[in-house]
């Protein structure tokens, strides 16, 4: 987290996939998204359905979903043999979130339909007293 702006939390993500890449060859991704939901003592406590394995269920704003890693110019990107790449984006949320999730999901260039995700849950007192801790 990097501070707070009433009512709005500005935040750095960070995705580093994996342990990078162990191949021998470039691999080349593309749809390389994420959503940035939060959840809050205000929220109404919920679970999913089966498309969420009955996860609790944080809130979703519109700016926050379906967010790009990779730039729109750039049409894809590609982690190089070896290599641990890490892609970054300034976000925010409400200041009086709790927790946040950030589910990512790519494709690999080679126009199969197939797709991989990842998320992590974080929470925002524990982000808050880092920050504290930095400064």
């Amino acid at each position: 987290m990097i501070g707070t702006s009433e009512p709005r939390a500005t935040i750095h993500t960070t995705l580093a996939p994996g342990r990078g890449n162990k191949g021998l060859v470039r691999h080349w991704i593309t749809e390389f998204t994420f959503d940035l939901l939060h959840y809050s003592d205000n929220d109404k406590y919920g679970r999913g359905d089966q498309r969420i394995n009955y996860q609790v269920m944080f809130q979703k704003e519109q700016g926050n979903r379906k967010i790009s890693w990779i730039p729109g110019d750039w049409y894809y990107s590609f982690v190089d043999p070896g290599i641990k790449q890490k892609y970054t984006y300034l976000a925010d949320v409400p200041a009086d979130s709790k927790y946040l999730l950030i589910h990512s999901q790519f494709k690999y260039k080679s126009g199969k339909d197939d797709f991989h995700t990842a998320q992590k849950a974080f929470n925002m007192e524990e982000l808050k007293h880092k920050k504290k801790n930095n400064d």
